[in-house]
């Protein structure tokens, strides 16, 4: 069985790059430019959204190198 996940990940204002939260987590596709995302995640200047195949191992050397 496939399953599918997205992920939104956000930095907040005035942050670095490194400092990336979990924003959201859902089995449904996120539309990252719907005013209703815009406004719940406003404290938020860059986002990032994320589709992750949980049916895959996952490579954590691949991640680092």
């Amino acid at each position: 069985m496939k399953k599918t996940e997205f992920v939104l990940y956000g930095v907040a204002i005035g942050q670095p790059d490194y400092m990336e939260e979990i924003l959201y987590v859902s089995d449904k596709a996120i539309d990252v430019n719907n005013k209703r995302v815009i406004d719940l995640f406003n404290e938020y200047d860059r986002l990032r959204l994320a589709k992750v195949d949980l049916s895959e191992k996952p490579n954590f050397l691949g991640t680092i190198n």
